[in-house]
C-alpha cells in the first residue's frame, strides 16, 4: 500500500502548514509587484522544512521560474556550491577565472543579473543554509541587499537546532533591509495534529507524541514502521524499513548514502548495478526519491542512518570506488573530491586535493574554509619539513592571520621560523620576521619584533 509521509502526504498534503504557506504566497505576490523578498523557513531537523517549500514550490510551478540550489553536507563546507546549482539550473557559466584574479563582486552581480527577470517572479530556493561556507553566506547578503526593486523572492532553509546554524540565520540576512525579509518558524505538529494521525494508525497518541515530539518526521518514522514504541528511535525505524526492500534494493541504499544530498544516477549505477525494480522498492519504501538523473533519500536523517549503519570497511570502499569515478569524470569539484577522500581514508589523495581546494575557496574568499583545508592538506602529508610543507605552513599561518586568529598565525610561523633558521635561508627569514611582527601587531603586542 501507499506508504504516508505525515504533515504532508509525499508533497501533496500539507498538514498544520497553513499559515506557513500563506505567508509565502503573500511574499510572492508582493515580489510580483516587483519589490523583492527572502523568506527564511527555520526549524530542527525533521520539521518539515523541505515539505513547506516543495509545497509552495508545486502550488506555484506556472506563476514564476524556479531555481535551486543548496549546501552540501561536505566535511568542510563546499565554497559557493549553491552558486553553481543555480548557474546550472538556468544555464549559465560561471566566470571561475573571475574568482582568481579576485572579482569575486562581479561574479555576484552577474548572478544577480541572470536570475533577476523583469518579466515574471523568479524564486530562488537555496536550503540547507546550516551547512553553508562564508562566500555562499557573503553571496546571499550580497543578492538580498538589492533585490528590494527586483521580482525576485528568496527562499532559505536552514536548521536552527544547533550553533552553526543559528549563526549563519543572522549573517545571512544580517544587512538586507528589514522590510524585505520575513521569518518562519517551523513548530512542531501539534498534539491535535498528532491525536489525528495516530489514531487513524491506530496508535495510542499520547505516546506518539511522547516519543516524538511532534516531529513530523519522527512522527512518520513511528507510525510507519514500529510495534513496540518504547524503543523507538529514528535509526531503527529507517532500517527496519530498509530490511524490507530485498538484498539488491538494501545495497543500493548504501550506495546512494555515500552521496551528500543526491546522488547522480549513472554514477550509482557504476557502483552498483541496480534493476528498476530495486529503486522502485526502495522508492515504495519511502526511502528515496528518483528523477531521471537522480537519487536521494526522502530526508538526511534516513539518508544518515543508513549510512552510520554501514561496516567501515565497506563505507570507505563505495567511497574510494566513488571518489575514483568521481575523477574519470573530471568534471567534479576538488571539495566534492575530497570529501570522498577523507570519507574513503585515502591520505594520498586528500594530500592531493586539499591545497587545490584550498585554492579554490581562497579565490572564492571563504577564509575559514581555506583554512581547514590547508590544515587537512598538512595533517595527511609526510611530516618531513620539505619546502612544500613550509610553504603550506606560511599559507595556513597567514591565512589564520586574515581570520583574525592571531595566536594560531604567530604559532605556526614560529615553526617556520626555526626551520628556516636551520636551513639558513637569510631573505626567508626576513620575509618570516615581517610576517610575524605583522601578526603581534594585530594581536595587540605592538612592535615587538625586529624588522629584518
Amino acid at each position: 500500500g501507499k506508504s504516508k509521509f505525515y504533515g504532508f502526504d509525499r508533497g501533496r498534503m500539507l498538514l498544520e502548514r497553513e499559515k506557513q504557506l500563506a505567508i509565502l504566497e503573500q511574499a510572492l505576490a508582493i515580489v510580483a509587484e516587483g519589490r523583492g523578498q527572502t523568506v527564511l523557513i527555520s526549524g530542527e531537523a525533521g520539521i518539515g522544512k523541505s515539505s513547506l517549500t516543495r509545497a509552495f514550490l508545486k502550488a506555484n510551478g506556472a506563476n514564476a521560474r524556479i531555481v535551486k540550489g543548496a549546501c552540501e553536507d561536505f566535511s568542510i563546507a563546499e565554497p559557493l556550491a549553491p552558486l553553481y546549482d543555480l548557474a546550472r539550473e538556468v544555464g549559465w557559466d560561471v566566470p571561475t577565472g573571475s574568482f582568481a584574479e579576485g572579482e569575486r563582486l562581479s561574479v555576484f552581480s552577474q548572478a544577480l543579473s541572470v536570475l533577476d527577470d523583469p518579466k515574471s517572479p523568479t524564486i530562488v530556493l537555496i536550503e540547507d543554509l546550516h551547512w553553508a561556507d562564508d562566500a555562499t553566506i557573503d553571496l546571499l547578503r550580497y543578492i538580498g541587499r538589492r533585490i528590494e526593486d527586483r521580482k525576485i523572492l528568496m527562499v532559505l532553509t536552514s536548521r536552527d537546532d544547533e550553533a552553526g546554524g543559528r549563526n549563519n540565520i543572522r549573517r545571512a540576512v544580517a544587512s538586507s533591509p528589514s522590510g524585505s525579509v520575513t521569518r518562519i518558524v517551523l513548530d512542531p505538529l501539534s498534539k491535535a495534529a498528532v491525536t489525528q494521525l495516530a489514531q487513524q494508525s491506530g496508535r495510542d497518541a499520547k505516546e506518539v507524541f511522547a516519543l516524538t515530539g511532534g516531529n513530523a518526521f519522527f512522527v512518520t518514522e513511528l507510525l510507519d514502521n514500529v510495534d513496540g514504541s518504547q524503543s523507538f528511535t529514528v535509526k531503527d525505524a529507517v532500517l527496519t524499513r530498509g530490511e524490507k526492500v530485498g538484498e539488491v534494493a538494501r545495497k543500493l541504499l548504501d550506495v546512494v548514502s555515500i552521496f551528500p544530498r543526491r546522488a547522480e544516477v549513472a554514477l550509482v549505477q557504476a557502483l552498483h548495478d541496480f534493476a528498476m525494480s530495486d529503486l522502485e522498492a526502495c522508492v515504495n519504501a519511502g526511502l528515496l526519491q528518483a528523477d531521471q538523473t537522480y537519487l536521494s533519500f526522502r530526508h538526511e536523517l534516513a539518508r544518515r542512518a543508513i549510512e552510520a549503519e554501514m561496516a567501515e570497511t565497506r563505507r570507505q570502499g563505495l567511497n574510494k570506488q566513488l571518489l575514483a569515478a568521481l575523477i574519470d569524470r573530471q568534471d567534479s569539484s576538488n571539495a566534492r573530491l575530497l570529501h570522498h577522500a577523507v570519507a574513503a581514508g585515502d591520505r594520498d589523495a586528500i594530500n592531493t586535493f586539499a591545497p587545490r581546494a584550498a585554492y579554490d575557496a581562497s579565490s572564492a574568499g571563504a577564509l575559514k574554509q581555506t583554512a581547514a583545508y590547508l590544515e587537512l592538506a598538512l595533517d595527511n602529508s609526510p611530516t618531513q619539513m620539505t619546502a612544500e610543507r613550509l610553504d603550506r605552513m606560511q599559507r595556513l599561518a597567514w591565512v589564520w592571520y586574515l581570520i583574525g586568529d592571531f595566536h594560531s598565525a604567530m604559532k605556526l610561523q614560529d615553526q617556520v621560523l626555526d626551520q628556516l633558521v636551520i636551513l639558513g635561508d637569510i631573505e626567508a627569514i626576513g620575509d618570516c620576521y615581517r610576517k610575524l611582527s605583522r601578526f603581534h601587531w594585530g594581536a595587540g603586542h605592538g612592535l615587538s619584533l625586529i624588522h629584518i
